[in-house]
Protein backbone atom coordinates (compact mmCIF):
# COMPACT_ATOMS: atom_id res chain seq x y z
CA UNK A 1 0.00 0.00 0.00
CA UNK A 2 2.65 2.50 0.17
CA UNK A 3 3.75 2.22 -3.10
CA UNK A 4 0.73 3.12 -4.18
CA UNK A 5 0.43 6.22 -1.40
CA UNK A 6 4.15 7.65 -2.79
CA UNK A 7 2.86 7.79 -6.15
CA UNK A 8 -0.42 9.10 -5.45
CA UNK A 9 1.48 11.87 -3.31
CA UNK A 10 3.70 12.72 -6.18
CA UNK A 11 0.71 14.21 -7.64
CA UNK A 12 0.72 16.58 -4.95
CA UNK A 13 4.15 17.96 -6.42
CA UNK A 14 4.81 17.25 -9.91
CA UNK A 15 4.41 19.61 -12.86
CA UNK A 16 1.49 20.02 -15.17
CA UNK A 17 3.01 17.98 -17.89
CA UNK A 18 4.02 15.05 -15.89
CA UNK A 19 0.81 14.55 -14.68
CA UNK A 20 -1.31 12.18 -17.91
CA UNK A 21 2.04 10.37 -17.41
CA UNK A 22 1.74 9.36 -13.08
CA UNK A 23 -1.77 9.07 -13.78
CA UNK A 24 -0.63 6.15 -16.23
CA UNK A 25 1.65 4.69 -13.76
CA UNK A 26 -1.20 4.63 -10.86
CA UNK A 27 -3.71 3.05 -12.91
CA UNK A 28 -1.11 0.06 -14.16
CA UNK A 29 -0.32 -0.16 -10.22
CA UNK A 30 -3.48 -0.22 -9.03
CA UNK A 31 -5.05 -2.66 -12.11
CA UNK A 32 -2.16 -4.54 -12.24
CA UNK A 33 -1.19 -5.13 -8.49
CA UNK A 34 -4.87 -4.54 -6.51
CA UNK A 35 -8.02 -6.09 -5.60
CA UNK A 36 -11.20 -5.08 -4.02
CA UNK A 37 -12.16 -7.39 -1.02
CA UNK A 38 -15.18 -7.59 0.26
CA UNK A 39 -17.29 -9.75 2.93
CA UNK A 40 -14.44 -12.56 1.51
CA UNK A 41 -15.19 -12.07 -2.27
CA UNK A 42 -12.50 -10.16 -4.74
CA UNK A 43 -12.68 -7.87 -7.45
CA UNK A 44 -9.94 -6.35 -10.21
CA UNK A 45 -10.05 -3.50 -11.06
CA UNK A 46 -10.63 -3.12 -14.94
CA UNK A 47 -11.31 0.53 -15.96
CA UNK A 48 -10.80 3.64 -13.94
CA UNK A 49 -11.05 7.71 -14.14
CA UNK A 50 -9.00 9.70 -12.60
CA UNK A 51 -10.59 13.26 -11.12
CA UNK A 52 -7.78 16.09 -9.74
CA UNK A 53 -7.94 19.20 -8.78
CA UNK A 54 -5.47 21.70 -7.32
CA UNK A 55 -3.81 24.70 -8.24
CA UNK A 56 -1.87 23.61 -11.40
CA UNK A 57 -4.71 21.35 -12.50
CA UNK A 58 -8.08 22.58 -13.08
CA UNK A 59 -10.88 20.00 -13.44
CA UNK A 60 -14.11 20.96 -13.62
CA UNK A 61 -15.11 17.25 -13.18
CA UNK A 62 -14.10 17.25 -9.57
CA UNK A 63 -16.22 17.17 -6.71
CA UNK A 64 -14.26 19.99 -5.39
CA UNK A 65 -14.40 22.67 -8.39
CA UNK A 66 -15.95 25.52 -7.89
CA UNK A 67 -19.25 26.25 -9.30
CA UNK A 68 -18.86 29.76 -8.91
CA UNK A 69 -15.59 30.32 -10.34
CA UNK A 70 -14.40 27.14 -12.67
CA UNK A 71 -10.84 28.20 -12.24
CA UNK A 72 -10.42 27.25 -8.61
CA UNK A 73 -11.08 23.93 -6.04
CA UNK A 74 -12.24 24.18 -2.65
CA UNK A 75 -12.85 22.36 0.12
CA UNK A 76 -16.77 21.18 0.02
CA UNK A 77 -18.73 19.77 3.36
CA UNK A 78 -17.44 16.14 3.61
CA UNK A 79 -15.35 16.34 0.54
CA UNK A 80 -13.65 12.79 0.38
CA UNK A 81 -11.52 14.21 -2.25
CA UNK A 82 -9.56 16.18 0.21
CA UNK A 83 -8.16 12.90 2.64
CA UNK A 84 -5.62 10.50 1.24
CA UNK A 85 -6.59 6.73 0.20
CA UNK A 86 -10.05 6.91 1.51
CA UNK A 87 -13.18 5.54 -0.05
CA UNK A 88 -15.54 7.75 -1.15
CA UNK A 89 -18.99 7.02 -2.09
CA UNK A 90 -20.86 9.53 -4.42
CA UNK A 91 -23.67 9.53 -6.75
CA UNK A 92 -22.04 8.35 -9.61
CA UNK A 93 -20.55 5.28 -8.24
CA UNK A 94 -16.87 4.88 -6.06
CA UNK A 95 -13.86 6.51 -5.68
CA UNK A 96 -10.59 5.91 -4.04
CA UNK A 97 -9.09 9.19 -2.78
CA UNK A 98 -5.60 10.50 -2.78
CA UNK A 99 -5.87 14.32 -1.99
CA UNK A 100 -5.08 16.85 0.74
CA UNK A 101 -7.49 19.01 1.72
CA UNK A 102 -4.96 21.53 3.47
CA UNK A 103 -3.08 21.67 0.67
CA UNK A 104 -6.06 22.74 -1.35
CA UNK A 105 -5.75 19.20 -3.41
CA UNK A 106 -8.42 17.09 -4.18
CA UNK A 107 -8.67 13.69 -6.40
CA UNK A 108 -10.79 10.75 -6.96
CA UNK A 109 -10.22 7.62 -8.73
CA UNK A 110 -13.66 6.61 -10.06
CA UNK A 111 -13.74 2.56 -10.37
CA UNK A 112 -15.69 2.26 -13.54
CA UNK A 113 -15.21 -1.43 -14.47
CA UNK A 114 -14.15 -4.82 -12.11
CA UNK A 115 -14.27 -8.16 -12.73
CA UNK A 116 -15.57 -10.67 -9.95
CA UNK A 117 -13.22 -13.17 -9.68
CA UNK A 118 -15.32 -15.43 -7.88
CA UNK A 119 -17.54 -15.39 -10.93
CA UNK A 120 -15.88 -15.19 -13.65
CA UNK A 121 -17.72 -12.22 -14.54
CA UNK A 122 -17.58 -8.04 -15.65
CA UNK A 123 -18.95 -5.99 -14.18
CA UNK A 124 -19.58 -2.64 -16.04
CA UNK A 125 -21.02 0.82 -15.20
CA UNK A 126 -19.77 2.87 -11.96
CA UNK A 127 -23.45 2.21 -10.31
CA UNK A 128 -23.41 -1.16 -10.98
CA UNK A 129 -20.30 -2.55 -10.21
CA UNK A 130 -20.90 -0.85 -6.36
CA UNK A 131 -24.36 -2.48 -6.27
CA UNK A 132 -22.68 -5.60 -7.07
CA UNK A 133 -19.76 -5.38 -4.65
CA UNK A 134 -22.34 -4.52 -2.15
CA UNK A 135 -24.58 -7.31 -2.88
CA UNK A 136 -27.15 -5.94 -4.98
CA UNK A 137 -29.46 -4.11 -2.50
CA UNK A 138 -29.64 -0.62 -2.55
CA UNK A 139 -30.44 -0.30 1.06
CA UNK A 140 -27.36 -2.28 1.81
CA UNK A 141 -25.03 0.81 -0.26
CA UNK A 142 -26.97 2.89 1.35
CA UNK A 143 -25.81 0.93 5.24
CA UNK A 144 -22.55 0.51 3.85
CA UNK A 145 -21.95 3.77 3.10
CA UNK A 146 -22.38 4.71 6.42
CA UNK A 147 -20.61 1.78 8.19
CA UNK A 148 -17.80 1.55 6.37
CA UNK A 149 -17.74 4.28 2.93
CA UNK A 150 -15.87 7.28 2.84
CA UNK A 151 -13.53 5.91 4.99
CA UNK A 152 -10.19 5.13 5.51
CA UNK A 153 -9.48 1.85 2.99
CA UNK A 154 -6.99 0.61 5.34
CA UNK A 155 -9.68 0.21 8.21
CA UNK A 156 -12.81 -0.58 6.04
CA UNK A 157 -14.50 -3.46 5.38
CA UNK A 158 -14.30 -2.78 2.03
CA UNK A 159 -10.76 -3.27 1.14
CA UNK A 160 -7.85 -2.17 -1.46
CA UNK A 161 -6.12 -5.34 -1.15
CA UNK A 162 -2.41 -6.42 -2.79
CA UNK A 163 -2.28 -9.15 -4.59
Amino acid sequence: MNNLKNELIALHTIETDQIQGQFKKIAQLLMGKYAIEYNGRNFLLDEIEFYFCSSNHIDVYSHSINEKNMNECISKDNNEQGKMLHWYFHGSGIDITFGDKDKGIYGGILIRKIFDIQNAKVIGGPLKLREHILGGDTSKSVECKYKVGNANIEKSDLKLITL
